[in-house]
């Protein structure tokens, strides 16, 4: 009899690592497993092991374990809400972690006879962890206890010259790709106003929206919720050149940055003033409200005058007791600029007020309150900050103003009013700070600008795009490799040993009429035109089997949108415009890309703001494709599903996502000499818990790809779902199954190539020095522990003849080794 064992952890905030408690199961429970990666019937999803909910006693070690949670009176009980990790052994191996969460407890004859548990596997857990949480909501709490987006690090001054350099360089996470949203960008055509080459035409560093590397989301998503993605897809050239458009708006607005101002001198006198402001006297008394560390002004509640009257008067009069103090703050901006500005006012890091498209030198009354004696007041600490979108120049005064009133009755007064006499009943004691020239720097907040998508649909988005196998290696570590370097990362077993011959169902494929293959409907002008064309959106690939008697169709979608990009005929200029049918501005769905590298163009392209114009030779280029490291054509890998002709090379681009990440898995699917195969197998323990999802298994001289298995953990029989594998396997199948590339065909130029490296059951890998023109082309000696990349630098061949050599890796397991060999050919 299998010896089973199921643990769950318990958190204790007394000890540092939860403590693992064994659960009492029913000798008679049947507890099966069931894994899937992929599933023939929804090939569009990615799956994970669960199993059926199964029961446990309630026994005296379950109660204590679940703190006899049918009890709902007592305190600091089980949650259930919530699910608790723990792990399943074999025979004491390992067979599975993940998490259990507790269904229900139940009751027979009056008593708690047993609960339900249900177990889920880790990658479950990585929906749970998402949540609903939005994508631009990325965020850490630091050690003082702050959150802060993940995204701040990537702000950056809101100016020509930080827009132009992420223009002309590759070197950032935020770029700026050359992407008309209000208008086309013409490049050396159209009239002078249209033409990007023209500097009446130049591109305003504030038409352009930015991108960020989708490397960077991950690494972001990776902090913000404690996993860790193990992928040498994701460290590759290839992703590493992704990018996903910052558009969520049909025009470019960003929030200006707030600037504290600077207080740096104070005067050492209060002016005495009369109600028009008129200067009565000075005396000598430090305006200790404003601090000039902090920037901050005080006003305490202590009312009374700073200074005791006798009064500066011009008139005489007989003096009574004061009754009433006003307090009043004043903030004088002062500029020449034309361009608007906001200000706002802070008390105690709260906003009190703000004052909003302010123009030129103003004197903005920040606070004005009158009390009496009897009324009881509170302390304002205030700071001040300006803002604007343009860039201004500035300088401030402060003036902090008591204002006392007495009931002094004037000796003669002829006008009417008390108040409008210098000084009778009526005296300002004024305070004033001053701040030294200062000018407004605008701040583009990047999370301001990510599309509107949840972190859930953005993953789910990627691996649909590059069909994608993702499974845990860990309760916060997830593998993710491209489906068919999945497969060729698994062992191929032979099982027959262990199948029931008795019962084997083969079954036929289930055939759909038609895969659709789609990214999100667009409504760019020109995927409108090739819409009303070809009556298909564009990207888009339609696989149908005109054999099947099916009338199901299976539509497998992405979040992006896929827009149409152009080349300037003769010029390598390549642009995209995202303006709708009406050529008006629209928010595109969520747009990936890639960046291809700068490119060199003559005549000069114009970029500037409204009082600069700059001329650029190069611009960094953003398409749907990524050119070959070689040059080819052939080789030019797209965003599209199907092949479309290529904008950049003019012929058509053969590797689109269906091609590259698909077909392997639907023509395997769809071929005639494929079965679904069930079979029944007693696994040995090792087996049981070492056999993985994408090992291939021999039955009887065939081989099968595991569709999914469901382990009966208490007798090892194992129930196999198989399809039918009919991937052609080379000659040499070490290169297949530990690198991504068999071979390379390359022009006679220079390249930078990167092979990806996996390490699959051995010890490590190493670069071997190649024999020929490769031999000083590649690190070589250095030990890997895991998967990797291999970076080579091909030298220019000026030999007039078409050479070949081989990129060697040498694997070791133990004291055993052996190298594979991938050819290089590169033309004269």
């Amino acid at each position: 009899m299998v010896a089973v064992y199921i643990y769950i952890d318990e958190l204790i905030s007394s000890v540092l690592t939860p403590v693992a408690h064994r659960i009492t199961l029913f000798k008679d429970e049947t507890i099966s497993v069931t894994s899937s990666v992929q599933n023939i019937n929804d090939i569009g999803k990615t799956y994970t092991d669960y199993s059926q909910s199964f029961t446990i006693p309630a026994n005296a070690t379950n109660n204590k374990i679940f703190k006899y949670w049918y009890e709902n009176a007592l305190n600091d009980g089980f949650d259930h809400r919530i699910k608790y990790y723990g792990y399943i052994e074999v025979d004491t191996m390992l067979f599975r972690d993940g998490k259990f969460q507790l269904e229900k407890a139940n009751k027979k004859d009056g008593a708690i006879e047993s609960y339900t548990i249900t177990f889920v596997g880790n990658l479950t857990q990585l929906k749970d962890r998402f949540k609903s949480d939005k994508l631009n909501a990325l965020s850490f709490v630091d050690g003082d206890g702050i959150t802060i987006s993940c995204y701040d690090e990537l702000n950056h001054d809101w100016t020509l010259a930080e827009v132009q350099d992420r223009v002309i360089s590759t070197a950032y996470d935020i770029q700026y790709p050359l992407i008309g949203n209000n208008r086309k960008f013409y490049y050396n055509e159209g009239t002078a106003s249209q033409d990007i080459t023209d500097s009446s035409g130049a591109v305003k560093y504030d038409e352009l929206f930015p991108a960020i590397r989708v490397t960077k989301i991950f690494e972001y998503i990776q902090t913000c919720y404690g996993i860790t993605f193990d992928s040498v897809f994701f460290e590759s050239d290839l992703f590493s050149r992704l990018y996903l458009y910052l558009k969520n708006k049909e025009t470019f607005q960003i929030q200006a940055q707030e600037q504290l101002i600077d207080f740096t001198s104070k005067d050492t006198d209060v002016h005495i003033l009369d109600v028009l402001l008129n200067n009565l006297d000075d005396q000598a008394v430090t305006f200790t409200n404003l601090n000039l560390t902090t920037n901050s002004l005080l006003l305490s509640t202590n009312l009374r005058p700073r200074l005791v009257p006798p009064w500066k008067t011009t008139q005489s009069f007989i003096p009574y007791s004061i009754n009433r103090v006003t307090r009043r703050v004043i903030l004088k901006v002062i500029t020449s600029s034309t361009d608007l500005y906001t200000v706002r006012v802070y008390n105690n890091n709260v906003l009190f007020t703000s004052f909003n498209n302010v123009v030129g030198t103003r004197e903005l009354t920040v606070f004005n309150q009158a009390y009496t004696y009897s009324v009881p007041q509170i302390d304002y600490n205030f700071t001040f900050s300006i803002s604007s979108i343009n860039p201004i120049t500035y300088e401030t005064e402060v003036y902090e103003d008591m204002i006392i009133q007495n009931t002094v009755i004037p000796a003669f007064s002829t006008q009417g009013s008390a108040s409008i006499f210098d000084g009778e009943g009526y005296q300002i004691q004024r305070y004033i700070g001053y701040s030294a020239s200062q000018t407004t720097v605008a701040n583009i907040n990047i999370k301001d600008f990510v599309p509107d998508i949840t972190v859930e649909s953005f993953l789910t988005g990627i691996i649909k795009t590059f069909n994608l196998a993702i499974y845990p290696i860990g309760e916060t570590s997830f593998r993710i490799l491209p489906l068919e370097l999945y497969y060729q990362d698994g062992s191929i077993i032979d099982i027959t040993k262990h199948i029931d011959s008795q019962e084997v169902e083969i079954q036929k494929p289930k055939i759909y009429k038609r895969l659709d293959f789609k990214h999100e409907k667009s409504d760019n002008v020109l995927n409108n035109a090739f819409r009303g064309l070809f009556n298909l959106e564009y990207g888009d690939l339609f696989f149908e089997n005109k054999n099947s008697t099916s009338t199901e169709s299976y539509e497998i979608k992405t979040p992006f949108e896929d827009v149409m990009y152009e080349r300037t005929t003769g010029y390598n200029f390549q642009t995209a415009t995202l303006l709708d049918k009406d050529f008006n501005p629209y928010i595109p769905k969520p747009i990936l890309m890639f960046q291809n590298g700068l490119e060199s163009v003559s005549p000069n392209i114009k970029i500037g703001s409204t009082s600069t114009t700059n001329s650029i030779s190069s611009y960094v280029r953003f398409s749907n494709e990524l050119q070959s490291v070689g040059g080819n054509p052939n080789e030019t890998e797209t965003l599209n599903f199907g092949a479309e002709t290529s904008s950049w090379d003019l012929v058509v681009a053969l590797n689109g996502l269906y091609q590259k990440y698909y077909s392997n898995y639907i023509q395997n699917l769809f071929n005639i000499k494929t079965r679904v195969v069930k079979v029944k197998a007693i696994l040995s323990t090792h087996l049981l818990n070492t056999l993985k999802l994408n090992d291939r298994l021999i039955v009887r001289n065939k081989r099968y790809i595991i569709n999914n298995m469901t382990i009966n953990l208490e007798t090892k029989e194992t129930q196999f779902e198989l399809i039918t594998d009919l991937r052609t396997l080379d000659a040499n199948p070490t290169v297949l199954r530990y690198s991504n590339t068999q071979s390379l065909f390359l022009d006679n130029n220079s390249h930078e190539v990167q092979i990806q490296v996996y390490l699959k059951d051995q010890d490590l890998w190493r670069g071997k020095i190649a024999t020929g023109f490769l031999a000083s082309a590649y690190p070589f000696g250095t030990n890997f522990y895991k998967d990797g990349l291999l970076n080579i630098s091909v030298p220019t061949n000026a030999t007039g003849l078409t050479r070949e050599d081989n990129i060697l890796i040498e694997f070791f397991k133990d004291s055993n080794s052996f190298v594979i060999s991938i050819p290089v050919s590169q033309n004269a």
